[in-house]
């Protein structure tokens, strides 16, 4: 969905279309899944991914569907790029927009920040996420920060802004639904994030949260 600077929609285009020198304002997605342990989920993109191959971004990132709500469109790239439930979905940071480049290919996002719990053991598709581990909150935070992880840098950008809320993500404050992109869908309810139709080679076809803290597996 491209939007302009209201957040307003402009248009609809594919991610390798739009993807260029120029590329347009447009909705995404960042996600962390963290852990009662203090650790969050650092997955490296595939290196066949044709843009932005090879780097780390988050616990997994994307784009919104049509008229796709956004707890749909992260509980979708969750199942399908790490084969697990996701749980306890909650806005952190609404209003997170940035501009970058990698290798003269630019993206150029709104990009609201979410935290939620896995459910399941991690099925890593290799066609998108190369590597998955669980790292410590404060670890993760200054590797990015003082580049000692391969990082796109969008995602350095996050972790500076959510280091200002606290040590530990799930202690993270919810954000008020009504500061996203005003062009966002989105259920009412954040922690019952639920998807209809089938997600790929996981088969997995709800997605459903209870709240609270929940142990992953």
């Amino acid at each position: 969905m491209l939007v302009d600077d209201f957040g307003r929609p402009v248009g609809y285009d594919t991610s390798e279309r739009a993807h260029t020198d120029q590329t347009p304002l447009h909705l995404g997605f960042m996600c962390y899944l963290a852990d009662d342990l203090g650790r969050v989920l650092a997955t490296r993109r595939s290196a066949d991914r044709s843009l932005f191959p090879g780097v780390y971004t988050c616990s997994v990132r994307g784009h919104l569907g049509a008229a796709e709500p956004a707890t749909g469109a992260i509980a979708r790239r969750v199942a399908i790029e790490l084969g697990v439930l996701l749980v306890g979905l909650r806005l952190v940071l609404p209003a997170f927009r940035y501009r970058a480049e990698i290798g003269g290919i630019v993206e150029n996002e709104l990009c609201p920040v979410f935290v939620g719990r896995a459910r399941g053991d991690l099925i890593l598709d290799p066609a998108c996420t190369a590597e998955a581990e669980w790292v410590p909150w404060r670890q993760y935070r200054e590797e990015l920060l003082f580049a000692r992880r391969p990082a796109a840098p969008w995602a350095t950008l996050a972790v500076a802004a959510l280091s200002r809320l606290g040590e530990d993500p799930l202690d993270w404050p919810s954000a008020d639904l009504a500061d996203l992109p005003r062009t966002m869908a989105y259920t009412a309810e954040l922690d019952t994030p639920r998807l209809d139709g089938a997600l790929g080679r996981h088969g997995v076809r709800s997605v459903r949260s209870t709240g609270g803290r929940m142990n992953a597996g």
